[in-house]
């Protein structure tokens, strides 16, 4: 009987969100899926859709956050979009109804208020589910 495979989504496709897509696949081995992206920019879309293509991984394509995370596709999800983008987005996934672990380029937030605001969230929801790259 197989490992579970770990379902990731990625919102925000642009350069370091193919990135994270290619590291992701080398990690395919330990059982490990890109299942879905989000990106409002088509061509960046497009590039996301051929470079899995090219690993024979298909994906779901949502052109927003939310639809990613109420798809209920995935168990991790990757923020790479634009520095400030990041603290809605994350308020809406440490908010929603099913639980994700996230990993989040840096900046978590481009305040230090944000930051705070989303740190104070998650301590009050007590989750502790997030990993940002050089806070």
């Amino acid at each position: 009987m197989g490992e579970k495979i770990v379902n990731y989504g990625i919102i925000g496709v642009g350069l370091m969100g193919r990135e994270h897509l290619l590291n992701l696949y080398h990690l395919r081995i330990q059982n490990v899926a890109v299942v879905c992206i989000a990106d409002p920019h088509l061509p960046s879309q497009q590039h996301a859709l051929d470079l899995a293509t090219s690993f024979n991984w298909p994906l779901k394509v949502f052109s927003g956050h939310q639809e990613l995370l109420d798809s209920g596709m995935c168990d991790v999800v990757v923020v790479s979009t634009p520095n400030m983008t990041h603290y809605q987005i994350l308020m809406d996934i440490i908010n929603h109804p099913k639980p994700h672990h996230v990993l989040v380029e840096k900046p978590l937030c481009t305040t230090v208020m944000d930051c705070r605001k989303v740190s104070t969230t998650m301590r009050w929801l007590d989750l502790i589910k997030l990993c940002s790259r050089f806070i």
